[in-house]
């Protein structure tokens, strides 16, 4: 009986364990700046920089977003991203280039490297309101 119950919590434990998917990494490296572009599709990426995100705090706060966003196979359907992501790190490392899908409020947004084989990433609604926020300023 022992072993039963050890096997059910243990494929509970498992279960929740994938749940989770692989989140989205960046180099553990200050970031200097993080620039938005229109995109121009996957694939590409848009070096006409639209606006970009200086100030710490606002660093932080999208480097949340981008943290917290997990690997899940999701349907684009051919839709171009809202904008092209570059991530410039200040010892001038490589810049992280991510596509990104802008989720409506309370729902998912979409994140893609752009040099990855179509593995999509997708936040939590709250990140995606945040997101929102940091966008209109």
């Amino acid at each position: 009986m022992k072993s039963i119950y050890l096997a059910i919590v243990l494929s509970v434990l498992v279960l929740i364990g994938c749940e989770k998917g692989e989140p989205m990494v960046l180099l553990n490296e200050p970031i200097k700046a993080i620039h938005f572009s229109p995109s121009k599709g996957v694939g590409e990426i848009n070096e006409t920089i639209l606006f970009s995100i200086k100030e710490d705090a606002d660093i932080k706060t999208v480097e949340k977003v981008i943290l917290t966003a997990v690997k899940e196979p999701t349907v684009i359907n051919e839709r171009l991203p809202d904008y092209d992501v570059m991530v410039e790190y200040k010892k001038g490392l490589p810049t992280h280039a991510i596509h990104l899908w802008v989720g409506e409020q309370d729902e998912p947004s979409i994140l893609m490297y752009m040099v990855n084989d179509g593995e999509t990433y997708l936040t939590t609604g709250d990140m995606t309101n945040v997101l929102r926020e940091m966008l209109k300023k």
